[in-house]
């Protein structure tokens, strides 16, 4: 008896020794790193603001790299591709139509921002007008300029 509880303590300090020391339980510890305050800041600034709510386009290309390509779904489970400088296009098409920009203004619910050395994905909610419309995977690179979105996929919600 006293042999199988021994075991079983060492097994759970040994279990918990090896969390202590993981470098995930550290990200979870509520400090946000210089990093991820950039990747928030490139969120906002050219996602949100920018692509999202059409606005400052210099302030789009500033945070997406110039290769970078949304990749969807098509209902007959083919795969399209929009470069971001066709995203672009559309943006400045619809602030054309309407200088005042969108009816109702798009915000981000960032849900878990997953960072190694230079690579990070973000897995974020867009909502507008109250709703969660979309849930966006977003793929970033550091590069010698910053942070820069390089890749998206997304799921449409109902």
């Amino acid at each position: 008896m006293k042999t199988t509880l021994f075991c079983s303590l060492t097994s759970i300090f040994a279990v918990i020794l090896i969390l202590a020391c993981s470098p995930g339980v550290h990200a979870q510890t509520g400090s946000v790193s210089d990093d991820e305050q950039a990747i928030r800041a490139v969120i906002q600034s050219a996602y949100v603001d920018g692509l999202q709510n059409w606005g400052d386009i210099e302030k789009i290309r500033a945070g997406f790299h110039p290769t970078f390509e949304l990749v969807s779904k098509t209902k007959d489970n083919e795969i399209q591709k929009l470069p971001i400088e066709k995203w672009i296009e559309m943006v400045d098409a619809r602030k054309a139509q309407n200088p005042a920009g969108p009816e109702f203004l798009t915000t981000a619910d960032i849900i878990v921002i997953d960072i190694t050395a230079d690579a990070a994905m973000v897995k974020l909610d867009l909502i507008r007008n109250e709703k969660r419309i979309f849930t966006d995977y977003l793929l970033f690179y550091k590069f010698d300029e910053g942070w820069r979105i390089v890749g998206k996929i997304y799921h449409r919600l109902p």
